[in-house]
């Protein structure tokens, strides 16, 4: 959920957090092992941090969308 999110348009954790109806330290969480594994790239710093999907991801965004549809929306 967080990946399609950051595909369809950059955005820091509280907007996530929001949107998705997460517990914000739950997406910071996330976010942070998305960045950790060059999923995710950040922008600005700390709380307003913009999270956006990394070159690899945006250059092969379409296996994230088949690991979704996949697997139920649980990738």
């Amino acid at each position: 959920m967080i990946m399609q999110s950051l595909m369809r348009e950059p955005m820091n954790a509280h907007r996530l957090s929001s949107e998705l109806d997460l517990n914000y330290r739950t997406v910071e969480h996330h976010l942070r092992v998305l960045a950790g594994n060059g999923f995710v790239t950040a922008v600005g710093k700390r709380y307003g941090e913009t999270y956006f999907p990394s070159k690899k991801v945006a250059e092969n965004g379409h296996c994230i969308t088949d690991m979704v549809e996949r697997y139920g929306g649980k990738a």
